[in-house]
């Protein structure tokens, strides 16, 4: 046998091996194939490895992502499964290939297809299937619908004997010049007085072919004559391109959507190409200017375009034609500011393809009135949205948001939520009157804040997880809003809005940006507002800048907060603002002062919540400087308010701050003893935050009692809870914990990669570790750079850092172990 006739299965010995090459024949990343199939990324490597065999489950969801054809699922997972040869299966790249030769009667296309494999092996498995005749390639304009009919019927050739024809009918005016049209392409006379369509039905009768019917949404009757052709003509198949259905009962519909986009961080030039969006722009790009180079530098900026347009084909073709004399990152910004900037004086494309704006106009000519002022409200709101937001900000009726769903113009999301392309949501912008701008802001912001004011009160109670993820899915709804009150001067309901959210900001990792809009919404405030509802945001803004940013700035916020309560005569206020001067202080005499001044303030207002926090400030700092003996008296007075309060979260953190003293003194049986009690609590309550907390000072007391396998137990359980909320904070403290574990157990490797992305997320999130726990983690990471050498310690970091946070959390909990 000669070489080029050996059969390219042989050299595959593994059922590991022929899925790899499946997945890269199909231009899939792992992480694609991953999140397609419903798997982990860690479990696919073990697969393609051969060191894990799949669940039949598994192997089936594999089956569908990689378009394995229904007749052949069977065959997949017996032989994934070890029940079935591997070679059974043949080769492992799709066939045919997708950049078929053009068959006759097609046009030939000036460039490769890339991308949209998926999509033409779906469509190329309706047409095998013979009850399927009529399919309908549907999107906005932009995504290559016509590219990809081309490309599925020069595949398709040999199921139609009798031919494969293709009709642009984009020229076309009238319904009633379609049929003449195919007359023509199909070759037929023009009989004397014979009706087109009679002789059209008598030529495809007995034909067994293909007929594209390209571009035809703004032909509304066009539907009756692929009716009457398909029920007259049983052999003829039709493939369409719309932005619309023609909803014609036998009709299957295919709805393309942008190309795979990379993810917005941490893309390196190497892989950056196995993404199918930024695989066309640079293609397209070297067409435009054959001495394009793609630098490491570039790559960021063509993540940025690939993002701006989403994946849309005809975009990205646009974008890189201006490569000869901008570079990515100008292309990016120019974007940005303009939908206009999106034109190419390219000739062999039709007029309507030759700028956004033409191909964006088309569609919003072929709207109703209705339909254009629902789809110009639509535009105040930027990511997703659910049909009762629609309603009540918008106006829209569900026939509505059907009608603009069915134009391509309206994208049903995950759930039963909403969005629009970004494109198109900034051309529909673009048509609202300033009238309207008003109105919607206003009804966003009152949706808005009703929401945040409902969800308040429950961000720290049973329900924490659950509220925090209502307002995470609605964070884009949310800056819209916070974004409008800054712009219209609706101040004192911007600060009311952010000062709701004061919880959510803290708990998500949103600590640096909630502090932005108060402080943004603070400098634009003049007189007229609320002083109450000022100086509550002024402590606010001490809060989080605490957090977010730096203690002399806090400290300017909470001695504003101080004068603001003051002047109002709000002792408790006075109190709330004078223990947070003392938190960010760093002379421990003055912060005794401060703690006891607000002692003061707070027993002669009566205020028993500003007593027991006093008490606990003060308990706090006889902690830190040792005195453990006035801590837990102070501790134990702080507690009996906190019960008689009957607020169970701060008993709790009461009961922790108190076994913390415990575990700095070594008594490590008292410390467990009372960690195990704020657990009890939290557990009761049902809060995933306070249980991940418990759980990770657990495990700090196993580590300290030298049980490392117990540790690394109690802090998996911690960070699974955090993961829960998605607390950012937390997520990274659970992974710095388990690196500190896994140096302790003299695994140096996991180690190095846990800390590297736990600082990624510290870093991210504007979080600092407290000076004593800085200090330990920069002691075990010189120790552990010596340990490994320089270059090795800094390849695990790369790699650490490199890890979406997904990866990262299951390479902390020990998947990879598995």
């Amino acid at each position: 046998m000669l070489p080029n006739e050996l059969n390219h299965t042989e050299f595959i010995v593994s059922f590991g091996e022929w899925l790899r090459r499946r997945r890269e024949s199909l231009r899939l990343t792992r992480r694609e194939l991953a999140d397609r199939a419903g798997c982990s990324v860690s479990t696919l490597r073990k697969i393609e490895d051969d060191e894990r065999r799949p669940s039949s489950s598994v192997a089936e969801s594999l089956a569908r992502a990689l378009t394995i054809v229904p007749a052949q699922q069977t065959r997949f997972v017996e032989a994934a499964r070890g029940q079935r040869r591997v070679e059974d299966l043949g080769a492992p790249e799709p066939s045919p290939a997708p950049d078929a030769s053009p068959a006759p009667n097609l046009p030939a296309p000036s460039t490769a297809l890339v991308g949209r494999s998926a999509e033409i092996a779906n469509i190329l498995n309706l047409l095998r299937q013979p009850t399927c005749r009529l399919i309908t390639i549907t999107g906005p304009g932009g995504m290559g619908k016509t590219r990809l009919a081309l490309s599925v019927a020069a595949q398709a050739a040999a199921l139609y004997p009798d031919g494969l024809f293709f009709a642009p009918l984009a020229a076309l005016a009238e319904t009633a010049f379609v049929a003449p049209t195919l007359a023509q392409i199909l070759g037929l006379a023009d009989g004397a007085g014979q009706d087109r369509r009679t002789q059209l039905i008598a030529a495809l009768q007995d034909r067994r072919c293909l007929i594209i019917l390209d571009n035809l949404e703004h032909l509304p009757d066009v539907a009756d004559l692929v009716a009457d052709l398909l029920r007259n003509a049983p052999l003829l198949t039709i493939l369409a391109t719309s932005r619309t259905r023609l909803q014609l009962l036998g009709e299957w519909s295919v709805e393309v959507a942008g190309l795979p986009l990379p993810p917005a961080d941490h893309v390196e030039l190497p892989m950056l190409l196995s993404y199918d969006a930024p695989r066309l722009f640079v293609e397209a790009a070297r067409r435009a200017h054959s001495s394009f180079t793609l630098a490491d530098s570039d790559a960021a900026a063509i993540v940025h375009i690939c993002r701006l347009v989403e994946g849309m084909p005809l975009a990205l073709e646009l974008a890189a034609a201006w490569v000869a004399i901008l570079s990515p990152a100008q292309i990016a910004e120019e974007i940005r500011r303009s939908l206009d900037f999106l034109a190419a004086p390219l000739r062999d494309l039709p007029p309507r393809h030759r700028s956004l704006r033409v191909v964006f106009d088309h569609s919003w000519q072929l709207l109703g009135d209705e339909e254009r002022a629902i789809l110009r409200r639509l535009s105040i709101f930027h990511g997703t949205f659910t049909r009762e937001t629609a309603e009540a900000v918008a106006g829209a009726t569900l026939p509505l948001l059907a009608s603009l769903i069915a134009a391509s113009l309206l994208r049903r999301s995950t759930g039963d939520r909403y969005d629009l392309h970004e494109l198109v949501r900034q051309y529909a912008a673009e048509q609202l009157t300033a009238e309207e701008v008003d109105v919607l802001g206003v009804r966003l912001v009152d949706f808005c804040l009703g929401m945040a004011e409902a969800a308040a009160p429950r961000l720290t109670g049973p329900d924490q997880a659950r509220w925090l993820d209502h307002l995470q899915v609605e964070i884009d709804l949310l800056r819209a809003a916070l974004r409008y009150t800054l712009n219209s001067g609706e101040l004192e309901r911007g600060l009311r809005l952010t000062l709701a959210l004061a919880r959510f900001w803290q708990v998500r990792g949103y600590t640096a940006e909630g502090y932005g809009w108060l402080a943004d919404l603070l400098a634009a405030t003049g007189d007229g507002l609320p002083s109450r509802l000022v100086a509550k945001s002024y402590l606010t803004a001490g809060r989080l800048a605490h957090q977010a940013v730096d203690r002399e700035t806090a400290h300017e916020w909470y001695l504003r907060s101080f004068e603001q309560f003051r002047c109002q005569g709000d002792a408790a206020g006075e109190a709330s603002a004078l223990l947070g001067l003392g938190d960010v202080t760093l002379d421990h005499s003055q912060a005794r002062d401060l703690y006891q001044r607000a002692l003061d303030l707070a027993q002669q207002a009566s205020d028993v919540i500003g007593v027991a926090d006093a008490l606990f400030s003060l308990a706090s700092l006889a902690s830190g400087r040792g005195d453990y003996a006035e801590a837990d008296e102070l501790y134990d007075e702080a507690l009996i308010r906190f019960r008689q309060l009957g607020d169970p979260l701060a008993e709790s953190s009461t009961l922790r701050a108190m076994a913390i003293g415990a575990f700095r003194l070594g008594i490590l049986d008292r410390a467990e003893a009372i960690y195990q009690q704020a657990l009890s609590i939290y557990q009761t309550l049902g809060t995933p935050q306070g249980i991940s907390v418990s759980l990770n000072d657990l495990g700090d007391v196993a580590l300290a009692q030298g049980d490392s396998s117990a540790a690394t137990d109690l802090y998996r359980q911690s960070l699974r809870h955090a993961w829960q909320v998605h607390y950012h904070y937390l997520v990274a403290w659970g992974l710095e914990s388990l690196a500190q574990c896994a140096a302790t157990s003299s695994d140096g490797d996991r180690a190095v990669r846990l800390s590297a992305r736990a600082d990624r997320l510290f870093t991210a999130i504007g979080a600092r570790l407290r000076p004593d726990d800085r200090q330990d983690r920069e002691d075990r990471l010189a120790r552990l750079r010596n340990e490994l050498g320089p270059s090795n310690f800094d390849a695990l970091w790369s790699q650490g850092a490199a890890l979406s946070l997904e990866e990262a959390y299951r390479y902390a909990m020990g998947e990879d172990e598995a």
